[in-house]
């Protein structure tokens, strides 16, 4: 599964989704849980974390694994019932990444 990083484009935070480096940007972030369009973009963010899963359950079906597929399909309806669930507590967790990630990433900052 993709992690959520912070990027930092044209002085606004964005979440990003990727694994070492950002893959994806999903949208510019407030950090405000109050926001209906702050929710909306970490319920983006965690169906694009997603994406490899979403590949493997297409390639067992192509195999026709389907108990493999049917597996998997229920462990992602499972992370993004839990994800909606746990809102806003992964902009906390994102918001204590941030400071490790200004002291640790060189690719933060896009001009």
């Amino acid at each position: 599964m993709k992690q959520a990083m912070p990027v930092v484009l044209n002085n606004e935070l964005y979440v990003a989704i990727g694994n070492d480096r950002h893959e994806y940007i999903v949208g510019k972030t407030i950090l405000n849980p109050e926001s209906l369009n702050e929710k909306q973009l970490w319920e983006r963010a965690a169906k694009a974390s997603l994406i490899d899963e979403l590949i493997k359950v297409c390639e067992f079906l192509i195999e026709n694994k389907t108990n493999a597929a049917k597996e998997m399909a229920s462990d992602i309806i499972n992370y993004l019932l839990e994800a909606k669930r746990e809102y806003p507590k992964c902009i906390t967790l994102f918001k204590e990444n941030i400071k490790e990630t200004y002291n640790s990433r060189e690719d933060l900052y896009y001009e």
